[in-house]
Formats: structure tokens, sequence, C-alpha cells
């Protein structure tokens, strides 16, 4: 797992060092935060994918998983982001090559990124803009999803409007 923080943090441990306990536990510390910090996302470790991480400001990059180390949990962690020159992290996910990114901003500006559009770059390193936001607002969440062609989505809407033309039509005809 890797756990991300507002203030540019992350740590990776493993899943297995946060034992199972009960429905009424109070649970285990993955990440000690300093004052005023929090965490803006958790993304699961896998082989096919990378780490994006978004700021609040717009600028936004993937990185290796490889590029954390693997601690245990309660610690610091290590930085993933300066967001003191480039914004605080807005959220953190892991995402495939093939996926879509959905940004939101405060003011409920949405925007659909293919994640291969993103580019790679080191742990620390500032990125590219995936979205720009205005005076006062900023990137509050995003969402991993899977990649949907603007193409193919058109020509079965197409069909499907063409099919209830034809269904409508055929009733009008009979029924008269």
């Amino acid at each position: 797992l890797i756990i991300g923080t507002k203030d540019g943090m992350a740590i990776r441990f493993n899943e297995n060092d946060a034992r199972p306990l009960g429905r009424t536990a109070r649970g285990v510390k993955s990440m000690t935060l300093r004052e005023g910090d929090c965490v803006v996302g958790m993304a699961v470790v896998t082989d096919d994918a990378d780490l994006l991480t978004v700021t609040e400001t717009g600028f936004g990059r993937r990185s290796s998983f490889d590029d954390y180390r693997l601690q245990f949990r309660g610690g610091k962690g290590i930085l993933n982001y300066r967001t003191g020159r480039f914004g605080n992290v807005a959220a953190i996910a892991a995402v495939k090559n093939d996926d879509d990114v959905i940004m939101i901003s405060q003011s409920g500006v949405l925007i659909r990124v293919p994640v291969n559009e993103i580019s790679t770059f080191a742990r620390p390193a500032k990125g590219v803009r995936v979205m720009r936001v205005g005076e006062g607002d900023a990137i509050v969440t995003l969402s991993a999803v899977p990649h949907e062609d603007e193409a193919e989505e058109s020509i079965e809407s197409s069909q499907t409007e063409l099919e209830e033309k034809t269904i409508n039509d055929n009733i009008v005809e009979n029924s008269q």
C-alpha cells in the first residue's frame, strides 16, 4: 500500500503489517502525520500500474511504484511532492496506462483525461499541468476509470437512437 498526504509525504508499507482487527477496534497506525497534515489518498501497489499524484493547483505526474521504498507502517514516509512550490496534493491514485482520470474542482468543473497523456517523472518532480484551475479554485478529488472511446460511445448511442426510432415508427404504422 501507498498512503499520501496533503503536505506531499507518502509511505509505502506491506499490507500484512496492518493486522486484521474486529469491527469495534480502533485500528493500527499506518503513518505518523505532521501537525496540520492529513491523508488524501491510498493506492494498492500493482505491477502494471503507476502512482498518479495531482495537486490542488492542477499539476500532476505519474511515477513508478519502485520510486517508493518499502518501509514499516507508522513512519513519517518520504517526500512525494514539493508542495511549497506547486500547491498541496489533492489526491493520489493507482492508474494503468489505458485508464482515464476524472478530476473535479471546487467550483464543479469536471474533466476527463487519458492517463497516457500524463507524463511519467521521478518521485519528487513537478510534473505537467493536467487541469487548468481558475483563481481561487482548486482540484478537490480524482478518480481513475476505465478508458472509453468517444467514437464508440457515439456509434452505440446512434444505433440505440435508430433502433428506438424504428420501433416508434413501426408502432405508429401498426396503429393506423
